[in-house]
């Protein structure tokens, strides 16, 4: 279970607390909007997701926001269409340099009463609940309690998906990374240089060869070293 911050708690920041509340869906008040679906814009602060990112290389790129539209059934099941758009930034995989990632993605979400899975468990065998039985991909939905449901983790888990294995920065496949010996930029340097210029040692095919033993390896190499493993 996530923390999420607590109004009047100095230490987090409003644009985060705000972010917060924004994504709860107030199902009382979609009681009142029967067979009616409701559209809103809930922007996401650069504050907020770089506390989603916190445990990454990632930060955030531009504020973000989520275009959804929510409708309630009369059974409880509320249904959410939208979708994330924003980027965030993360360390290209040759020269550690910014690499924007798009993290628009589309969301399909449905979110069931939690009574409705206890009632399915109590049930024997073979019993169904109103000639409807559940089956077992519905026990992998979202499930909710009281008369609101939090969105937070939900977006969250979009937004960690958008975080690639390995990506490279505006350069693409251009990008000549860094030198295997010092970590200077090689991007930097003349397109024809067969040289590193700070340290004068040849390029090698790949920069990565080095013989450094493992407790000499520079902290930009370990950086290269764990992207090119998808860590």
């Amino acid at each position: 279970m996530s923390s999420h911050p607590k109004r009047g708690n100095p230490a987090v920041p409003d644009s985060v607390r705000e972010v917060h509340e924004a994504l709860q869906v107030d199902l009382e008040w979609l009681r009142r909007q029967p067979g009616q679906a409701t559209e809103r814009v809930i922007n996401l602060s650069k504050e907020w997701i770089n506390t989603v990112c916190a445990d990454t290389e990632a930060r955030a790129g531009e504020a973000a926001e989520l275009a959804a539209s929510f409708s309630l059934h009369s059974d409880g099941t509320l249904l959410l269409r939208g979708r994330l758009r924003g980027g965030i930034v993360v360390p290209c995989g040759r020269c550690l340099g910014d690499a924007v990632v798009d993290a628009g993605e589309e969301m399909c979400l449905t979110v069931l009463p939690a009574a409705r899975i206890r009632d399915y468990m109590k049930k024997a065998p073979g019993d169904e609940a109103d000639g409807v039985e559940l089956v077992a991909s519905d026990l992998d939905e979202i499930f909710y309690e009281g008369d609101a449901v939090d969105l937070s983790d939900v977006v969250r888990e979009q937004l960690l998906l958008a975080f690639p294995m390995r990506v490279l920065c505006a350069l693409g496949e251009a990008c000549r990374g860094m030198c295997g010996r010092c970590g200077a930029m090689v991007n930097d340097m003349p397109a024809d240089a067969t040289n590193c210029s700070a340290c004068k040692a040849p390029f090698m095919e790949d920069e990565a060869d080095g013989e450094d033993r493992e407790d000499e390896i520079p902290e930009w190499k370990r950086k290269l070293m764990g992207l090119s493993e998808g860590s």
